[in-house]
């Protein structure tokens, strides 16, 4: 999980410049976007994985798979053995990361209709660039 991790902040630092025109100001705003869009992409992704390396509470190092992170526990062998107050901690550590997760929903749903906005507004600029002569200014 850490080396993904080490990984994806490398990826995070590897943008491609571009050399624009000033003509082409719109396109280096969506580019721009782009990137920042990328950059909380990574961000959010990062913290996500951070989050699911916390250690076990038993302090038994956890060599289960992701998925199984997410799976039910049928067994009270492990809550019997647990204090009431770490229950009671856990849970509430459990509600702030699923209100957490349903911000980083909104979040994400908003961004994402920011990019199919992005595309469709980049399509019809593509679009009317083609049905300007090549002679003629921009703007």
């Amino acid at each position: 999980m850490l080396k993904r991790l080490s990984s994806m902040k490398g990826i995070e630092e590897k943008y491609i410049t571009l050399d624009l025109s000033p003509i082409e100001n719109n396109l280096t705003a969506v580019v721009n976007v782009i990137k920042e869009v990328n950059v909380t992409t990574m961000s959010i992704v990062e913290s996500l994985m951070s989050l699911m390396s916390l250690p076990h509470p038993n302090g038994k190092p956890n060599i289960r798979s992701f998925p199984s992170k997410f799976t039910r526990v049928n067994s009270l062998k492990l809550w019997e053995k647990c204090d009431t107050t770490v229950i009671q901690v856990a849970n509430k550590r459990l509600k702030a990361v699923e209100v957490v997760i349903e911000e980083l929903e909104v979040e994400l749903e908003h961004i994402f209709r920011r990019l199919i906005q992005t595309r469709v507004s980049l399509l019809n600029l593509l679009t009317n660039l083609k049905t300007l002569p090549h002679h003629s200014p921009l703007f």
